[in-house]
């Protein structure tokens, strides 16, 4: 019974804050119709269902509760980027939301969405479509050198990754990709790369240079104590950050970092 208040309150809040975002505006929802059909949905169903706003998704639990959750995991962009035209990097871009989020309040002039999962690709390649041109999608392992590695493919969205049994799938920098080669600037970097992080930012050291802001989710989980403190102390050698969110059982949190000379978000 307490797991079902704890889930209820949960889904309440969501459904706020989603509620007072530009992004229910946008996708014209009852958000907290959403998250009670989320709940009784089959879990790895590969349906597809195109929202009012033409946005698509499966019909399972996971890709709504993404997309709503996008004001809550980053409504500080929302907060310092409304109106503004931006040139966007998202690596580990699941099956957009991030890309329909930023639309609800500013203007891309570039998109790239990166993903390695197929099934995600999948979506994310027609929601790019149904953008327009100023938006693509890459399929890809993000790794720190062009390389083969395993990688798990299918099954619970929070485990696919980087794993010594997935498939062989070839892995490539951040750096090599030639769409962002051509990005003379990026406004908003986005990583989210279930526990690779080290390893994308590794490969990534010209992407960054070129970086203004930077939103990461970390899994403390994943890489550990030493992990995080390692990626903070590359980092804050030029970057600020703060910490905005945290899950409950400290698994993992989104930092945002921004460039010295750039004004911090707020």
């Amino acid at each position: 019974m307490q797991r079902f208040w704890k889930a209820l309150t949960t889904w309440l809040m969501l459904a706020d804050t989603l509620e007072s975002s530009l992004l229910a505006r946008k996708l014209a929802l009852h958000a907290r119709g959403e998250l009670l059909l989320e709940k009784l949905r089959c879990m790895n169903s590969q349906r597809l269902r195109r929202l009012p706003c033409g946005f698509v998704v499966r019909r399972n639990r996971a890709d709504m509760n993404v997309l709503i959750s996008m004001p809550t995991e980053y409504g500080l962009l929302e907060r310092n980027f409304a109106g503004q035209t931006l040139t966007v990097v998202d690596a580990g871009a699941n099956i957009g939301a991030f890309a329909m989020y930023l639309r609800s309040f500013s203007t891309l002039r570039c998109y790239v969405g990166i993903e390695a999962a197929p099934a995600n690709y999948a979506i994310l390649e027609k929601n790019v479509r149904i953008f327009g041109p100023e938006y693509s999608a890459i399929r890809c392992v993000l790794t720190a050198r062009p390389q083969t590695v395993g990688f798990c493919l299918t099954g619970d969205p929070s485990r696919l990754g980087v794993s010594e049994s997935g498939a062989q799938t070839e892995g490539l920098p951040l750096d090599d990709l030639a769409p962002i080669k051509e990005l003379p600037v990026i406004d908003i970097l986005k990583v989210d790369v279930e526990g690779s992080e080290l390893e994308v930012l590794s490969g990534a050291q010209q992407t960054l240079a070129k970086a203004r802001y930077i939103v990461m989710e970390i899994h403390q989980s994943v890489i550990g104590a030493e992990g995080v403190a390692r990626l903070f102390t590359t980092m804050d050698r030029q970057w600020g950050h703060v910490i905005f969110g945290q899950s409950p059982d400290h698994r993992q949190m989104n930092c945002y970092f921004w460039r010295r000379y750039d004004a911090p978000l707020s």
